[in-house]
């Protein structure tokens, strides 16, 4: 071939017309005539991905790559250097199993996954349930997450009220139940006769300091606040840690489909190797004699 200075081949313009008699051509072509050459198109549909086809799922969020299986099977091919199309058959069997190998690796993952997920959220509706227990009860809040949460809530609205010169039944209760120190010095609500409620005040009630006493509360909370967060995280990573293996339901069908799919892979393999033996000690092997198949999915 004729280079040019650059060390480049001389690159060959091709007219319009010659493109379109070319595209005429390639569309009135029926393919190999030659026996030898329809043997050699029927050995390229193979290898051109007929199992993939079938086996790599399109779509979805488990959109698999026909490329990366395309990979799989010529390493595979390159491997175990088959013969025929039997041959062939078979190692496109085996990428198949080794392909659905990696789906119980994704499986696997997937399931631990749901069950830690599912595992987080029990645990967050049992400290629901611990708090709402505590609420009901007056308890200690300041040893939970949401119940130093529902506290801050709390002394900011009371903070609002005394700054609006209002007082509600929610902040007295919340005064009364969690910062009892500051009751004497809060607001007080009576009900008058008749049920009408009246907001009277302590003789030596000062607003400024009140709202000063509940801040004090405030940042002290909000202190306390990321240690109670650590401790919670911990408690609850080490519940849900015990938990990284699949449930039983999920864990016997992947065994099942596991188990299923390595047996296939050995019985193939074994297969193949003595194809390739008694191709290659000169017998009869399954190629010539027809008489066996691949395993069946």
């Amino acid at each position: 071939m004729d280079h040019q200075a650059g060390g480049r081949p001389e690159t060959k313009h091709v007219s319009e017309r010659k493109r379109r008699a070319n595209r005429r051509n390639a569309q009135k072509s029926t393919g190999p005539n030659t026996r030898a050459g329809k043997n050699e198109s029927r050995m390229n549909a193979v290898k051109s991905g007929l199992t993939a086809e079938h086996l790599v799922i399109r779509g979805g969020e488990l959109n698999e790559d026909p490329e990366v299986f395309a990979q799989l099977t010529t390493g595979l091919r390159e491997a175990r250097r088959p013969v025929g199309m039997l041959e062939d058959i078979l190692v496109e069997t085996l990428a198949g199993c080794v392909w659905k190998d990696q789906r119980v690796h994704r499986y696997e993952a997937g399931a631990i996954q749901r069950e830690l997920e599912a595992r987080r959220a029990q645990e967050t509706q049992q400290r629901h349930g611990l708090f709402q227990s505590a609420l009901d009860s007056g308890d200690d809040l300041e040893s939970s997450v949401e119940g130093i949460q529902h506290l801050l809530a709390g002394l900011t609205r009371a903070i609002e009220e005394v700054q609006q010169a209002k007082w509600s039944a929610d902040s007295e209760n919340l005064i009364v139940q969690h910062f009892g120190h500051l009751g004497s010095l809060q607001p007080q609500i009576n009900t008058r006769p008749g049920g009408q409620a009246e907001r009277t005040k302590p003789d030596e009630f000062d607003p400024k300091q009140f709202i000063k006493n509940l801040k004090a509360e405030y940042g002290r909370l909000v202190a306390r606040l990321p240690g109670v967060e650590a401790r919670e995280k911990r408690r609850s990573d080490a519940a849900v840690r015990s938990y990284t293996l699949p449930n039983a339901q999920d864990l016997g069908l992947l065994l099942r489909y596991a188990t299923a799919n390595s047996r296939k892979f050995d019985k193939t393999m074994a297969l193949l190797r003595q194809l390739q033996a008694d191709r290659g000690a000169g017998g009869l092997g399954a190629v010539d004699r027809g008489d066996q198949a691949p395993p069946h999915s």
